[in-house]
């Protein structure tokens, strides 16, 4: 069974502006991302941690380790069977 729903135009207007806000958003993350990239900062911090003392960059794993390990919890604002994939 199908509904024909007239979605309002006000709610219309503000998908497309979100939809424009998105856009703009990945644009300028692009462009900061390639800013940072040529500016070289990239490679002094990738250096700044290569020649890092051997407890301090341990350190900095376990954080990123637990990190990772928080990203991979369960969102309780979401219902949805996590025993099957997504896609």
């Amino acid at each position: 069974m199908t509904t024909d729903r007239k979605v309002p135009d006000e709610t219309r207007e503000q998908t497309a502006q979100h939809y424009e806000d998105l856009q703009k958003a990945g644009r300028e993350y692009e462009e900061a991302t390639e800013d940072l990239v040529r500016s070289g900062e990239v490679e002094d911090k990738t250096a700044e941690r290569r020649d890092m003392p051997e407890a301090k960059r341990k350190e900095l794993e376990e954080a990123e380790a637990v990190g990772k390990e928080r990203a991979k919890e369960k969102d309780p604002g979401i219902v949805r069977d996590y025993s099957k994939p997504t896609r």
